[in-house]
């Protein structure tokens, strides 16, 4: 529960960063150190809702080293892929855990998965949205969920 508990603090947290989209906006000619916040920042009641929701609905894949790889892998593709247009909001590291829990609901649902990927790659094409951006993260936590089960089997046969 106290993962839980700390997820809720969070998205009240980033709640407070709503009146200011265009401090925490990264792109193209923006400042720095907007590269490591710019998650936190939301462009809408709307847009912090659906970030927030998700962020709940995830929160108990969140781990300490996943959520650290996570947010390098966000901070990292605001350098590499920037956008024209000043992009925030949590979307692109949720997609990255979106795609770490891919694998496993494959194996339940498959349309889940396959509608979910076939949204992400709709973004790409609906201006306003960091859609390569989603869906380069959705495929760095699909990688990161089986490099995560690599290094267990490896783990477990040292030790076994």
């Amino acid at each position: 529960m106290r993962r839980f508990e700390i997820t809720i603090a969070a998205c009240l947290l980033m709640a407070a960063a709503l009146p200011f989209p265009e401090v925490f906006a990264v792109s193209n000619d923006s400042p720095t150190y907007t590269h490591f916040v710019y998650l936190l920042g939301h462009a809408g009641v709307m847009h912090w809702l659906i970030n927030a929701w998700t962020l709940l609905v995830i929160h108990n894949l969140l781990r300490w080293y996943r959520l650290i790889a996570a947010y390098l892998w966000t901070v990292g593709i605001s350098y590499v892929l920037l956008p024209d247009q000043p992009m925030v909001g949590l979307s692109v590291f949720n997609c990255f855990f979106i795609g770490f829990a891919a694998p496993c609901l494959w194996r339940k649902d498959r349309l889940a998965v396959v509608l979910t990927a076939g949204l992400l790659l709709l973004t790409c094409v609906i201006s306003g949205f960091a859609g390569v951006q989603h869906v380069v993260s959705f495929a760095a936590g699909v990688i990161f969920f089986f490099g995560e089960r690599c290094a267990k089997w490896v783990k477990e046969g040292l030790n076994g």
